[in-house]
């Protein structure tokens, strides 16, 4: 997917800076409504650039703020500023060069868009009975001023000329569904989770690793199966069996002697010992 998410926010910031310009105040609502679909889209573009590892149900995730905790917990440099900059490194035969700034990545904080995107809703709806009692209906003064701060955190962001996700990956074949599974090592070598979101279905094909950082850059992936012995009297075959996959009414067959082996969960009553019995 590669969708222009910045292009529409570029289209609703103008719509919205021409509301603004009009000076009648109820088309401040107009203008809050652009100004919210500039904010969703984009939220839409950061989270493209991670799109390889954001689980495929939290595509259907709408609001900004929920979307880019999301980004947050893939990588927590996403809610920052970054300058990308680039120097020619010193050879036998020439000197280093000096620093160029290839761009600039400007991005609304999580927090900045919350507040943004709540503020912009609340200007959306009719006013209560009670703040209308209260005399507390939308103040026009009030709602010209947030919607400038939004108008100016959005240009600010669309200013950007580059788009920044930097990182070390893992990327390897899924042994399950053969689909490439695509993830950040951690930063600190620790060892971290990966799932492949790739083939059968929506959530993916759901296969779990375990990736440890080796040496410099390369890495291990080791997959989450257990071993299982056939059950049948004679037949010796262990065999391995993804750990998502042991559950109620699971099914697999032996390699060896084709006996299907299947999981039942059995509730049973347990007796009680003779001394409590006798206590009682």
């Amino acid at each position: 997917m590669n969708y222009q998410f910045r292009n529409d926010a570029q289209v609703a910031l103008q719509r919205a800076k021409a509301e603004m310009a009009s000076g009648e105040d109820h088309r401040l609502r107009y203008a809050a409504l652009e100004l919210r679909i500039a904010l969703e889209a984009l939220t839409y573009d950061r989270a493209q650039l991670y799109a390889e590892e954001i689980p495929p149900s939290e595509f259907h995730t709408w609001q900004p703020g929920k979307l880019l905790k999301i980004l947050i917990e893939i990588e927590p440099l996403v809610n920052q500023n970054s300058v990308i900059r680039y120097k020619k490194e010193a050879t036998s035969t020439s000197q280093e060069g000096d620093w160029k700034t290839l761009g600039h990545d400007t991005v609304i904080p999580m927090k900045t868009v919350h507040k943004h995107h709540n503020a912009l809703g609340s200007m959306l709806h009719m006013a209560t009975m009670k703040q209308l009692l209260d005399m507390k209906a939308l103040d026009a003064a009030q709602t010209r001023t947030k919607c400038k701060a939004v108008v100016a955190d959005l240009e600010a962001a669309l200013a950007s000329n580059v788009r920044a996700n930097l990182g070390n990956f893992g990327i390897f074949e899924c042994l399950k569904c053969g689909a490439n599974v695509r993830k950040r090592l951690s930063a600190d070598r620790s060892p971290i989770e990966a799932v492949c979101y790739g083939k059968q279905s929506e959530v993916g094909c759901g296969a779990k690793y375990t990736l440890a950082v080796v040496g410099d850059r390369d890495f291990e992936a080791t997959p989450h199966r257990s071993l299982f012995s056939c059950l049948t009297q004679g037949c010796d075959h262990e065999f391995s069996v993804w750990r998502s996959e042991v559950q109620e009414d699971a099914s697999w067959v032996c390699p060896k002697c084709a006996t299907e082996i299947r999981v039942r969960y059995v509730v049973s009553a347990v007796s009680k010992p003779a001394e409590v019995k006798a206590l009682e």
